[in-house]
């Protein structure tokens, strides 16, 4: 399972599949907005993550975790339910995301 950052970033590389998002996560800017229980569009706990291209477009993919598995998807920015954040409860920093301090 994920427990850092770092290791969220490197299983985006491997496992996101679009070619243009590959490209924005190789070469873009990658905030991770931390834990959400659910996730927008899921009944399952995951991580928000959001990316700008080095053109300035902005992607924002969801990793979700179902049954010990990870699995990704798309989102639309005003999708994020803010009220579904568990970053402020906890201790893990890849849970509070980049901007902590909200």
């Amino acid at each position: 399972m994920l427990r850092t950052r770092t290791e969220l970033i490197a299983w985006l590389s491997r496992n996101v599949t679009d070619p243009i998002l590959r490209e924005a996560i190789e070469w873009g800017q990658i905030e991770n907005l931390g834990g959400f229980c659910p996730l927008p569009t899921s009944k399952n706990p995951g991580w928000v993550v959001r990316i700008t291209s080095k053109r300035g477009r902005v992607h924002v993919i969801a990793v979700g975790v179902k049954n010990f598995k990870l699995y990704w998807f798309r989102l639309k920015e005003e999708m994020i339910d803010w009220s579904r954040w568990i970053g402020a409860e906890a201790e893990n920093e890849l849970y509070k995301g980049d901007r902590n301090e909200v």
